[in-house]
Formats: C-alpha cells, sequence, structure tokens
C-alpha cells in the first residue's frame, strides 16, 4: 500500500520505486533531457486546455492524429511505430489485435499490439471535447510502452502502476504537463481502501518526488528548479517542491547514481529506438 510514513514526502516503497523506473529509463535508453526552459518566446503549449471543438475545421479522427503526432514528439517517441485508433475501431477489430502482455498486468485498459507487433493506443472521440483529456491519456499510454520490459517480479497494483507511468513520463519531459493534467482530469477508482481525492493527493506528491529526483539528477538544485522553472508552476507546486527535493535527498546512494547515469562521458546504452525494446 502506497501510503505516506512518518514525516516522509512520500513512502519508501514509493520512492525506490521511482528510483528504480527512473534509473532503468536511463540505463535503457539513454540520458534524459531538461524540461523545455519556459519564457516569453518559449511559451510551452497548454495541455491541460488541450480539447476538440466541434465547430473545428478538422473533424475529431483527424484532430487526435495531429495532436498524437505532436505529443510523440515532446515525448521525444517521434520514431516510434506507436499507432493510434479510435475505441470503436477497437471493438470491430477484437480478433485481430493481441492484448499487450507487459509489466502492468492489471491494467484494465492496455494498450494493443496489431499484426505488424505496433502498439496501439485507443482514444474516445467522445471525450476529445473535455480538457486535458486526450494529453493525458496518451502521456499515459506512451509511458506505458516506454516501460513495455520493464522487470518486474510480481505484478503491482493499479495506484503504483499509475506511479510508474508517471515516473516515466516524467523521464519523457512530462512531468509539469502531467502535474496540470492531474489537476483537470479526473482519476479512476486505484485504490478500494482510498476515494479518488486521496488517491490523486498521493498521485501528486509522487509524480512531484519523480520531477524533482530527475532535475537533481541532472545536477540542479532546488533553487535552480525554483529559477528555471518557477514560472508554469503553481503556488502549491512551489510550496511542495523543497520538501520533494529534500526527500529525494535522503535516498543519497540512489540519486548519486542517477546523476552519474544522467551525465555521462563515455557511456553506451541499448537504443534509443523501439525497435531494440520489442
Amino acid at each position: 500500500m502506497s501510503f505516506m510514513i512518518g514525516s516522509s514526502f512520500i513512502s519508501e516503497d514509493d520512492a525506490k520505486l521511482q528510483l528504480g523506473v527512473i534509473a532503468w529509463l536511463i540505463r535503457k535508453y539513454g540520458p534524459p533531457r531538461k524540461p523545455k526552459i519556459p519564457s516569453p518566446l518559449n511559451k510551452p503549449e497548454q495541455l491541460d486546455k488541450l480539447l476538440w471543438h466541434e465547430d473545428d475545421i478538422i473533424d475529431v479522427n483527424d484532430w487526435a492524429q495531429q495532436q498524437f503526432n505532436s505529443i510523440k514528439q515532446r515525448c521525444g517517441m517521434e520514431n516510434w511505430p506507436v499507432q493510434l485508433a479510435a475505441s470503436a475501431d477497437k471493438l470491430k477489430k477484437t480478433g485481430q489485435v493481441l492484448s499487450a502482455k507487459n509489466w502492468n498486468m492489471n491494467n484494465e485498459s492496455p494498450y494493443y499490439i496489431d499484426g505488424y507487433g505496433r502498439p496501439v493506443v485507443y482514444f474516445d472521440p467522445l471525450q476529445c471535447s473535455k480538457p486535458g483529456y486526450f494529453a493525458l491519456s496518451t502521456i499515459s499510454k506512451l509511458a506505458e510502452i516506454k516501460l513495455m520490459n520493464f522487470p518486474l517480479e510480481v505484478p503491482v497494483s493499479p495506484l503504483r502502476a499509475k506511479i510508474m507511468i508517471f515516473a516515466a513520463a516524467c523521464y519523457m519531459r512530462q512531468g509539469f504537463e502531467m502535474a496540470k493534467l492531474l489537476k483537470v482530469q479526473p482519476i479512476e477508482l486505484l485504490d478500494k481502501n482510498m476515494t479518488s481525492i486521496a488517491a490523486k493527493r498521493l498521485l501528486s506528491r509522487n509524480l512531484l518526488f519523480s520531477i524533482c529526483t530527475l532535475l537533481l539528477s541532472l545536477k540542479l538544485t532546488p533553487e535552480q528548479i525554483v529559477a528555471s522553472y518557477g514560472p508554469i508552476m503553481s503556488k502549491k507546486f512551489r510550496n511542495r517542491l523543497r520538501p520533494a527535493c529534500k526527500n529525494a535527498h535522503s535516498y543519497e546512494t540512489e540519486l548519486t547514481i542517477l546523476k552519474i547515469l544522467a551525465n555521462p562521458k563515455h557511456e553506451f546504452f541499448d537504443s534509443h529506438s523501439y525497435v531494440a525494446s520489442a
């Protein structure tokens, strides 16, 4: 169970899970990149406000494909052969796709693999008019696919799976966007012993821990994080950042290893492509 212990920002189990996920991603795909620093000339797109309007020039399917391509690029996965399809197609092609046999075995909405071995992400056209729906669901699925070969000895709970997905999203430079999306989009019931509000609060703290861990591994100080990314942080986010960084610093050995992995001199990594990960 992922409850806070004592005065820790997040539980030790959740912290070590994220540290392990981030270390694995760096070893597998290479050092992370810093999120783009916002500026008057480089204003980040507000994904929490992204939605399709009925009066748009293009229909919802074409809109979704355009946004999907854009989000894949933002996540550094533009060369991954991940496909997008409407949920209605999923019902028509039930016999032609295979459920993904990956680490997230308890997922009630898995991504699928088509006949060519390509992951397929499904979306609900009826939900695309809700701010943030498409961005949150797409980034989450891309993060899950990024973790497709992550080694787990036992299945994880839906709540811990979400924590892993958020950590992977941070690795893909989408941590700050996920923090905003988490505020505007409802979270499904992830634990029968925890309300949705409590689960969202716990996920927010874990997400902030992942954001801090990534940026600390890239040798930014808490002060530098606020100076660089303060304009896209809420007041509550800024107030929680220092405790989250302090909690991350308490895992000195793990953080030192991440700094070595994230700032290599002559390191070799498997590949940055999907092909080597399949």
